[in-house]
């Protein structure tokens, strides 16, 4: 685990129907995040990523989201953790979102 990547345990059971990040830009800078950055599940010591920012800028001061839905929905179990990759993304908050259903 890298200091860029924060993992979270995953709720066990239920689908996982999307996921969505909300970031901040506090700078005074547009920031333009890599293709890694995005939030994954981890299974069995891979990354799998569920919403990737590759190509979004995010302009000085201001909040974005992106978000995804899935069609294949994910059935999580106690294996599964949620990560965040957040590397180059200095100034930056993020705020990750995982929609569950049953």
């Amino acid at each position: 685990m890298t200091a860029n990547k924060v993992y979270y345990p995953a709720y066990n059971g239920g689908k996982i129907l999307g996921a969505q990040l909300e970031i901040q830009n506090t700078t005074g800078s547009d920031i333009t995040a890599n293709a890694t950055n995005g939030i994954y599940y981890t299974f069995e010591g891979e990354d799998y990523q569920l919403v990737s920012l590759a190509g979004v800028t995010i302009p000085a001061g201001k909040t974005i989201v992106v978000n995804e839905e899935f069609r294949e929905y994910l059935i999580p179990n106690p294996d599964i953790k949620i990560m965040i990759d957040s590397a180059g993304l200095a100034g930056c908050v993020l705020h990750p979102s995982i929609l569950w259903g049953i």
